[in-house]
């Protein structure tokens, strides 16, 4: 009756669950679940046994979603009575053959060969009570299979035929392990998942359910004798554990099962991809290729399990009627295309400091994006909406910095990382650059002078404040009266007027404006910010004080770094100098000397900063002012920036010194022109050898580009009849510095462009002639322009008498006895009574002028014979 109960219940469920739904209903999806809580079951002597000890559930086991699971070992009279049958049926029954049995929808595979013990094959008219266990509402599952074996018993002799494929295990047996033999087991409930779903219904086309529940309704509705009656009539092929292997980078998944007997198979369509199958030698394989949008949906961020696997059934038959059901649950492999992108070129607002771009996306899996940022490279605020539309503002800091005169790429750019994700795993990240403003404000500046009642130099300083706290320079530009201006790092400026200004200004008639002198210096933050002003100095009449101050033949002792030179100053009354200068400064001592020889010796200590290799430049000069006296009330004060020898090796000084040189200009005879050196340690070089020349004055600057103005007597004397080679040129010296103490003196050879000379003028003469001897003596004169010594030569003999003449211009003219007779002769014609010479005036600079001097014929005493 225990059997009978079960049948009942079993057949009753499946009218409930609705068999005709099941058979009307659409097909719907099998999944096959790899669980590792599920028992395994197999086909053979051990597979009654197991049956009958999870078969009888809980009373309430039939209300309970996880009955399937439940392995029950109740002691009621129902399972005892069927233990004892099953046991006598296990006593009885020979060894079946491999057999497949279907209960529950539960496959069962047997071994190949069965050693159980013989059993009685007698039929049974009782339905097998271990049914109902086999029906489980858990998802489809595929199960390593347990061969267990009883202890070898004598084999009775086998019977004809087959009656049952079922014999009891006794429960003591020993339970030996040997490799697991591939064992399918589908729930009826996974089947019905679909179905039983509420508003459920199946996701992708699969074989109809409705046969496996009909199948599974008969089965519990038939006797015994029946099921093995059809078990015998055709037994299915058995199926192992399937192989599915991992999918390849194509997302290709393949795989094989092996089923003994297997003749062809075919494969439900799964949801997401296609399957090919073949059959080779009782070994169905298959291969399973996602569709792209699987692949893809798979590759989502959070993605289900469900998801990222697809399931299909394989039905294999084995050509004689028998088939047998293979679930196959493969992943499916994430597949995305990150996107591409790209940056527009960041703009910056011509009104503001924002800077604008955008982030253009493109994606093959037509994905939509997520746009992030990150913080900037220098502090400043971004943002970026979901379009990719980026806004930019730099710090107040940073707009600064950029503005800076030194200012590099990198100062003037900041950057950020824009990431770009497309929800599928894509994730790309640019780094963006984008300008940054500059942004400065001009320093201001007032200007506060200073003059001397004992000298004619002006000094002042340029006070200049910079409201974003910037370093300030200053530079200045030559006076506008030819005065000298020196202006120090801290804006401190010395003014030295020019001696053609002081003379100007000592004139009685002076003005005002002849009295002043102005510079226009210039103030720069290195930021670009420019401020000039310009200054109003005074300028003091009377004597003429130093000028164009500089240094020259600068020496640096590489070993004890003392570094020697000579303070130059230019004087135009020639007055000695004096020197004024302090004994210590910032970083050593000063010693000069009365001739100007000036020796600056550093501390050690300096040095010692000096040689650090990323020592500023502050680190390695010192400076110290030295004011130049002519002790007449002139001085001009020169700031001296001296080098600071590191410890180390001995400097080179500048070699392969030249120079080119201009012809002299036509009019004013300027030559322009620069000069090189090659320093062996490529030092910048610097140039000086301005002030005056034996024949003229130069200017040198201190890239080395001079400009020579020759005087005008030296220009003159070019001009002379007697003029050398050397009066047609000139020579200075130029000295190059490394600014290191390696100096280098450049001699400079300059020719001397000869002026238009004006020759004599306005030639006269006075003549006196003797009444007694007829001589005629006197003066030729002339006057010339330049002032030049004029020479005089004349004519030594006359038509009339002959004539001698001095370089001083004077002349004796004697006339012959005939001449003066022809003169005293009655009514002589006054051809006869004069005559005339010429005398050359030359000025010694190739100008003449002929002077004719006309004399009167003095005729003649006659006196009478009384």
């Amino acid at each position: 009756m225990g059997f009978s109960r079960h049948i009942g219940r079993i057949g009753a469920l499946a009218v409930a669950l609705g068999v005709g739904t099941g058979i009307g209903a659409c097909p719907g999806i099998a999944w096959a679940d790899e669980s590792t809580d599920s028992t395994s079951s197999v086909a053979g002597p051990s597979s009654r046994g197991d049956d009958a000890a999870k078969a009888d559930p809980a009373p309430d086991a039939k209300d309970s979603d996880d009955a399937g699971d439940t392995h029950a070992s109740d002691d009621g009279p129902s399972h005892e009575a069927a233990d004892a049958e099953d046991a006598e049926s296990a006593e009885s029954d020979p060894a079946p053959a491999p057999a497949r049995e279907r209960k529950g929808r539960k496959l069962r595979h047997t071994p190949a060969k069965d050693e159980s013990p013989a059993v009685d094959r007698t039929p049974r008219s009782e339905p097998d009570d271990t049914a109902p266990a086999d029906v489980t509402p858990d998802a489809p599952e595929v199960e390593p299979a347990r061969n267990t074996e009883p202890e070898p018993e004598p084999e009775p002799a086998p019977h004809e035929a087959p009656a049952v494929v079922e014999t009891a295990v006794p429960a003591a047996a020993e339970v030996v392990p040997e490799p697991p033999a591939a064992t399918t087991r589908i729930r009826l409930t996974d089947l019905l998942s679909t179905l039983l779903t509420p508003g459920g219904a199946p996701t992708a086309p699969a074989e109809s359910p409705a046969m496996w529940v009909l199948a599974a309704a008969a089965r519990r509705q038939l006797g015994h004798t029946e099921t093995a009656a059809l078990v015998s009539a055709s037994q299915d092929p058995v199926a192992e554990l399937p192989v599915v292997n991992d999918p390849d980078d194509a997302g290709v998944v393949t795989g094989s099962v092996a089923v003994p007997g297997a003749q062809t198979a075919v494969a439900s369509s799964p949801g997401k991809g296609s399957v090919t199958v073949s059959v080779n030698a009782g070994t169905v394989s298959f291969t399973y290729k996602p569709t792209r949008q699987a692949r893809h949906a798979a590759a989502a961020l959070g993605a289900t399990d469900d998801a990222k696997t697809d399931t299909f059934v394989l039905t294999v038959s084995d050509g004689a009627g028998g088939s047998t059901l293979v679930p196959i649950t493969v992943a499916v492999s994430p597949s995305n295309a990150d996107p591409r992108v790209t940056v527009s070129t960041p703009r910056v607002s011509l009104t503001s400091a924002e800077v604008r771009a955008s982030v253009r996306v493109r994606d093959a899996d037509g994905d939509s994006f997520a746009f992030t940022v990150s913080p900037t490279a220098k502090g400043g605020s971004v943002t970026i909406d979901e379009d990719g539309h980026i806004s930019y503002l730099p710090t107040d800091a940073a707009r600064h910095a950029a503005a800076a005169a030194d200012a590099t790429d990198a100062d003037k750019t900041d950057t950020f990382d824009v990431t770009v994700a497309d929800g599928y795993g894509g994730l790309v990240t640019v780094t963006v650059t984008v300008p940054i403003k500059p942004d400065n404000i001009d320093p201001t500046v007032t200007v506060r002078t200073r003059s001397s009642l004992f000298s004619d130099t002006v000094t002042g300083v340029v006070r200049a404040k910079d409201p974003n706290g910037d370093p300030v320079s200053y530079d200045v530009t030559p006076s506008a009266k030819g005065g000298t201006v020196t202006i120090d790092d801290q804006g401190r400026f010395v003014y030295t007027p020019s001696a053609q200004a002081r003379h100007a200004a000592s004139a009685d008639d002076a003005s005002r404006r002849d009295k002043q002198d102005t510079f226009l210096v210039t103030v720069t933050d290195d930021h670009g910010g420019i401020t000039r002003t310009l200054v109003t100095v005074g300028i003091k009449p009377a004597n003429t004080p130093p000028a164009t101050a500089a240094t020259r033949d600068v020496f640096t002792n590489p070993n004890t770094g003392v570094l020697t030179g000579t303070v130059v100053a230019v004087d135009a009354d020639g007055d000695p100098f004096t020197y004024r200068f302090p004994a210590k400064t910032r970083k050593g001592a000063l010693e000069i000397d009365e001739d100007g020889v000036f020796t600056y010796t550093p501390t050690e200590a300096a040095r010692a900063q000096a040689s650090n290799p990323f020592a500023p430049s502050w680190a390695k000069t010192d400076a110290f002012r030295v004011t130049v006296d002519d002790g007449h009330g002139g001085t001009t004060t020169l700031t001296v920036r001296v080098s600071i020898a590191p410890l180390g090796g001995p400097n080179q000084a500048p070699t392969d010194g030249g120079y080119t040189a201009s012809q002299p200009g036509a009019f004013t005879g300027k030559v322009t022109g620069a000069v090189t050196a090659t320093d062996p340690d490529r030092d910048l070089l610097t140039f000086a050898g301005s002030g005056p020349t034996a024949k003229g004055a130069v200017v040198v600057n201190a890239d080395g580009t001079f400009t020579y103005t020759p005087s005008d007597v030296a220009r003159h004397q070019a001009t002379a009849d007697n003029a050398t080679e050397a009066d047609l040129k000139d020579t200075f010296t130029v000295t190059a510095s490394d600014g290191y103490g390696g100096t280098l003196d450049i001699p400079v050879t300059v020719a001397i462009k000869p002026s238009v000379n004006r020759a004599p003028t306005r030639g006269t003469y006075v003549a006196d002639a003797d009444a007694l001897t007829g001589v005629v003596s006197g003066r030729v004169g002339a006057i010339d322009a330049d002032g030049d010594l004029l020479t005089y030569r004349g004519t030594a003999v006359t038509d009339k008498g002959s004539v001698v003449v001095s370089s001083a211009g004077e002349f004796t003219y004697t006339p012959t006895d005939a001449a003066r007779a022809a003169a005293g002769a009655p009514k002589a014609p006054l051809a006869d009574k004069r005559d005339s010479f010429t005398v050359t005036v030359d000025d010694g600079h190739g100008g003449t002028l002929a002077v004719t001097v006309r004399v009167t014929i003095v005729p003649a005493s006659v006196t009478s014979a009384l």
